[in-house]
C-alpha cells in the first residue's frame, strides 16, 4: 500500500497516477530531465515514479500536475474512485440479474463521468462500457476499440477486473466466431485463478 500524508492509496491507484504522469509528459513532448528540473526533483526519481518503482509523495505529485498544467485534486479523486468501485459492483449485479432498467441508469451515470481528462477510475469506466456494450449487443466497432484499449491497460486493473475483462474479451471473440481463441482464453483465466 502506498501511503501519502492523510491518504491511503492502493497499488492500483499508484500505478494509474504513474501511468498518467508518464503519458501526459510524453503527450506534451517533455523530456524527463526537463520536467524533473521544473519540479525540483532528480530525473531518476521522476523516471522511477513514472514506472511505479518508488513511493509516491503527495507534494511531488501535486507539483508535477501543476507543471503539466493539470487541474487535479487527489483527495477528491480517491473519494470518487471508492464511489465508482461501489457503483461498478452495483452495475455488475444489474447485468447479472438482467435488470436492464437499472443497468441503463448506471450506464448513464458512467456517461456523465467519462468526459474528465483524467480521473483514477477511467479503467473501471471503460470496463463498465465494454460489459454494457457486450451485454446489450451494441456495435462491434465500439467493443473492438474498448478491448484494444483495455488490453493495453490490463496492468492498471485489479486482479478481479482483469478476470472480468478477459471473460468479456472471450465473449467478444466468441461473438466474432473465434471460438478456439475464446476457449484458450477461458482456459488461461481458469489456470490463473487457480494459481491465485
Amino acid at each position: 500500500m502506498y501511503v501519502l500524508p492523510g491518504l491511503n492509496m492502493d497499488n492500483i491507484i499508484a500505478k494509474r497516477l504513474s501511468f498518467f504522469i508518464k503519458n501526459e509528459r510524453l503527450a506534451q513532448n517533455l523530456a524527463v530531465r526537463i520536467l524533473a528540473k521544473d519540479c525540483n526533483i532528480s530525473p531518476s526519481y521522476l523516471s522511477d515514479l513514472e514506472n511505479c518503482k518508488c513511493e509516491l509523495n503527495e507534494a511531488i505529485i501535486k507539483t508535477i500536475f501543476s507543471e503539466l498544467d493539470i487541474d487535479f485534486n487527489l483527495e477528491e479523486q480517491i473519494f470518487k474512485y471508492n464511489n465508482i468501485k461501489q457503483d461498478f459492483d452495483s452495475f455488475l449485479n444489474c447485468v447479472y440479474f438482467q435488470d436492464n432498467e437499472k443497468a441503463e441508469d448506471k450506464f448513464q451515470k458512467y456517461l456523465a463521468n467519462q468526459y474528465n481528462k483524467f480521473n483514477l477510475y477511467n479503467e473501471e469506466l471503460e470496463l463498465l462500457q465494454l460489459i454494457y456494450y457486450l451485454s446489450y449487443r451494441k456495435t462491434n466497432k465500439l467493443i473492438r476499440s474498448l478491448v484494444e484499449t483495455l488490453e493495453l491497460k490490463q496492468n492498471l486493473l485489479s486482479i478481479e477486473e482483469q478476470i472480468l475483462f478477459l471473460l468479456y474479451k472471450a465473449i467478444y471473440l466468441k461473438n466474432l466466431g473465434e471460438i478456439d481463441t475464446a476457449r484458450k482464453l477461458l482456459l488461461t483465466i481458469v489456470a490463473n485463478v487457480e494459481d491465485k
